[in-house]
């Protein structure tokens, strides 16, 4: 049987404690990991469209526009349609569109019928008229809505 000197059994011993996970005695602080901020998105101030002020009519359709004193954006969305006819045997056509409305953070599409007023994310919205409107160059119909932002 072969003998091992007290050395060997030190350095055994040394290997052995270190390979079962023994921490180093020096351990250096680590800085703590950044906090992260959340930060709010306005989307009125990254908007580069057209614009217009608050308190008149103004057309949207598919294009979004920014309404500046209010710092909010408006995209229809959608328009439907019902065809009925009258009594007194007119066509007509009641629309309900479809209006994302984006203001800050946050965003909601509403539904609203022509003539109809709601309030969303702080503001009063009317639909003045709704319809569609022919474009040439496409050679097709497109909606759009009158919309009042107060």
């Amino acid at each position: 049987m072969a003998r091992f000197s007290s050395t060997h059994g030190l350095v055994a011993a040394m290997f052995l404690v270190s390979a079962c996970g023994h921490q180093p005695t020096h351990v250096e602080k680590q800085a703590p990991a950044p906090v992260k901020v959340k930060r709010t998105q306005d989307v009125f101030s990254a908007f580069g469209g057209k614009q217009v002020p608050a308190g008149k009519p103004f057309k949207i359709s598919s294009e979004p526009i920014g309404v500046t004193s209010v710092r909010a954006v408006f995209k229809l969305k959608k328009a439907t349609w019902t065809v009925f006819t009258s009594p007194a045997g007119k066509e007509e056509k009641e629309y309900t569109v479809h209006i994302l409305v984006r203001r800050g953070d946050k965003r909601t599409t509403v539904l609203m019928d022509s003539g109809e007023t709601k309030k969303v994310l702080g503001l009063t919205l009317t639909i003045k008229k709704v319809g569609e409107a022919y474009i040439t160059a496409r050679q097709d119909w497109f909606p759009f809505a009158v919309l009042l932002v107060r």
